[in-house]
């Protein structure tokens, strides 16, 4: 025998078949709003992506510009670090000069070392100039021509 045959399936009604078409017209317009949406997110996020890249380029220049500011300020200091040096260098040459003359000084008598001071040759300024120049203004005397040896020798 032959296996019974299954039955006919119904045919749906009109009313089902609106359904569906208003079901489909609804997850339409579901997605054109999901589609919407998205579009209005992903331009809010280009927007934000340039607004982060001109604000990237502009401290990108920031950067340069203040590593060439810390370049030349470390230069200076390095500079000013060696006059520094140097000039300790110097100023503690200069005591050692001085305590090696103050340290030989103290050895020589006060007599001793003021004879030191002492031209070989007679006075330059005799008593008689002594005494003109006391009421004389030394600005003035700087002033004087310089005469050198020939100048002042006569000529015999």
């Amino acid at each position: 025998m032959a296996p019974p045959m299954p039955a006919m399936p119904t045919p749906l009604p009109t009313a089902t078949a609106a359904n569906a078409a208003e079901s489909t017209e609804r997850e339409i317009q579901k997605l054109q709003s999901e589609l919407k949406e998205t579009q209005e997110a992903l331009e809010k996020e280009k927007r934000s992506k340039a607004e982060i890249s001109v604000s990237l380029g502009k401290l990108r220049g920031q950067i340069n510009a203040l590593s060439r500011t810390n370049d030349n300020l470390e230069s200076r200091i390095k500079l000013l670090q060696e006059e520094v040096d140097k000039a300790n260098s110097e100023a503690n040459k200069r005591k050692e000069l001085d305590a090696s003359f103050t340290g030989a000084a103290d050895g020589v008598s006060k007599s001793q070392s003021e004879d030191a001071i002492q031209p070989n040759g007679p006075p330059l300024l005799t008593p008689k100039i002594l005494e003109d120049t006391v009421g004389c203004n030394s600005a003035a005397l700087n002033e004087l021509p310089v005469l050198t040896a020939v100048e002042f020798v006569p000529e015999e």
